[in-house]
């Protein structure tokens, strides 16, 4: 069970990089982002419905976003600071929290680390 809900709660974060810690105040998250990197660490072969690179991850400003690709999945959003919380539609209605490494006009990385669990995430500005 436990498995099943990080599996359904990450099949947003297959797309990792960037540890850039690089964030311009005048950014907006919101906008459609496309992944450019992934990085599982030595959990990527256990872990289904992976976005991959070319996925689009698009971030409304009515607090609800979409993933379009691999790893199709909708929910909702909340930014705090350096904290980006993903809630999903799914049976499982799992919350997870990011923590944005970058966020510039044109960049999106974002990281999340949960016990033995590693994952980051790159984007680039799509839209």
């Amino acid at each position: 069970m436990m498995l099943a809900m990080m599996v359904a709660a990450l099949s947003f974060t297959s797309c990792g990089g960037g540890d850039d810690d690089e964030t311009d105040g005048s950014a907006s998250i919101v906008g459609v982002w496309e992944c450019i990197s992934s990085d599982y660490g030595e959990w990527e072969d256990y872990l289904d419905g992976n976005t991959e690179v070319g996925d689009l991850l698009q971030i409304n400003s009515n607090g609800t976003y979409s993933i379009i690709g691999n790893g199709n999945d909708s929910g909702t959003w909340k930014q705090n600071g350096k904290s980006l919380s993903l809630k999903s539609n799914d049976s499982y209605s799992v919350q997870v929290t990011y923590t944005i490494t970058q966020l510039t006009p044109t960049n999106l990385s974002l990281s999340l680390t949960e016990n033995v669990l590693s994952v980051k995430v790159s984007f680039r500005r799509a839209k």
